[in-house]
């Protein structure tokens, strides 16, 4: 089951506080490149949140401990919601549908 966007976007400003902490190991980075590699919406998060981060100056001068700072990088994050992809009409029952009169009419 795949984790909501919360969640993920969660994970990836936990991933960028410790990256920034300071206490940041060769198993730390193997760790964060195996999540982004297990979902594109991972990546996804994580790019934005980054951008997001870097593009705020206040909140890098701020310096605060590891909880305020994943907060204030997610009110970062909130400021520049994600694009949201255009409605698209499925299609698949459609296509369905054409099979079984296609086999019906094969059959009859």
């Amino acid at each position: 089951m795949a984790a909501d966007s919360a969640t993920i976007e969660a994970t990836a400003a936990d991933w960028l506080a410790r990256r920034d902490g300071g206490h940041w190991s060769a198993q730390d980075a193997a760790a964060l490149q195996d999540w982004l590699d297990a979902d594109t919406a991972h990546r996804v998060a994580f790019l934005r949140l980054q951008a997001a981060w870097q593009e705020s100056a206040r909140l890098q001068a701020l310096g605060a401990g590891r909880g305020a700072r994943r907060e204030q990088m997610l009110q970062a994050l909130m400021a520049h919601p994600p694009r949201r992809a255009p409605h698209r009409p499925r299609r698949w029952p459609w296509a369905v549908a054409a099979a079984l009169a296609g086999c019906t009419l094969a059959a009859g």
